[in-house]
């Protein structure tokens, strides 16, 4: 008679060993630094509100968070990076509406899947981004400029963050509803959201849908005709939504939260959501988010789920529906 295999056994126990592992890793998180990976790259909204979060985590926790950049491939390389990291709390990604809404819907093979592959930790913050235009283009309405690639297509040139960011993306829509070709502006492609935008303080694109700066508006260096959400902007309260313009599908409600690969203890990314809302909460942070264009986060960790699964699939009816791939 055969004796029983003792693998159910040893498996059974080695499972034990790694939960118990874990748990007492989650009691005392964190006990060693923590990795914030950025997608993109330095100096850009993206990585600024990367930075708030690694500041807030590590005065409410007492431990150290940094933030690595690890820009490429429109953000697939950091979030790859990401997914194939260890599930034990100290390598965390920072996910966009970039990564998680737009990329999936473009890209066929952009390697992981946006709604299932991730643990939601905590969303830091939000923003709309705006139709700016420099002062000297003779548009003061997003008619006004639609008209003018209408009867001169091809003689503006607007910024982009690259191919598939959403700042081309917006701009592609518009043309699409304002039933222009795409050929009726010319995109100018950066490495980021930052240079782009400097060059259309410089002159060399004339407009660029983005988050921006207020102080180049206050400067009289730029002039906003519209923004992307479906309710006005905080920031700026007197500009219309492209929703009430009639381009319902110019709407971008960017997001930016914290993520780990999945399988990272529900303990590790309560302590992750409790201590990042707290900060988030503060007036202080509250102003220096909305002086830079964002919308403090917070919230559960369920309604954090909630957002990165609508944005997927409101991404994917946008780019099916005007052919953008």
């Amino acid at each position: 008679m055969r004796k029983p295999t003792r693998w159910p056994i040893l498996l059974g126990a080695a499972f034990a060993s790694v939960l118990a592992t874990l748990s007492v890793q989650a009691a005392d998180y964190p006990r060693q630094n923590v990795r914030i990976i950025v997608p993109f790259a330095a100096g850009g909204s993206i990585d600024f509100i990367a930075r708030v979060g690694a500041k807030g985590l590590a005065e409410q926790t007492g431990g150290s968070f940094t933030v690595e950049n690890r820009p490429g491939a429109s953000g697939k390389i950091g979030v790859t990076a990401v997914k194939q990291a260890a599930p034990d709390g100290y390598t965390l990604l920072l996910a966009t509406s970039l990564t998680h809404g737009i990329n999936p819907a473009l890209i066929d093979d952009v390697g992981y899947d946006a709604v299932k592959d991730f643990a939601p930790a905590v969303l830091l913050g939000s923003n709309q981004i705006n139709v700016f235009v420099r002062s000297d283009l003779p548009a003061k309405s997003v008619s006004e400029l639609v008209g003018l690639m209408r009867d001169k297509p091809g003689s503006l040139n607007y910024g982009t963050g690259g191919s598939g960011s959403a700042n081309q993306m917006m701009v592609t829509v518009l043309l699409a509803q304002g039933k222009l070709p795409f050929t009726a502006a010319v995109a100018v492609p950066y490495g980021g959201e930052a240079p782009a935008f400097a060059d259309m303080l410089g002159g060399r694109v004339q407009f660029m849908i983005t988050s921006g700066n207020k102080s180049h508006v206050d400067s009289g260096a730029l002039r906003v005709l519209a923004t992307t959400g479906r309710k006005r902007s905080l920031v700026y309260p007197d500009s219309p939504t492209m929703t009430e313009l009639g381009f319902d599908d110019v709407y971008y409600a960017g997001w930016y939260g914290l993520e780990a690969p999945l399988g990272t203890p529900k303990s590790i990314l309560d302590t992750i959501n409790a201590a990042a809302a707290k900060y988030l909460a503060r007036d202080d942070v509250k102003k220096l988010l909305a002086d830079n264009g964002f919308e403090a986060g917070g919230g559960g960790i369920d309604s954090f789920q909630k957002i990165i699964s609508d944005d997927a699939a409101h991404w994917m009816r946008v780019v099916k529906q005007y052919n953008l791939k």
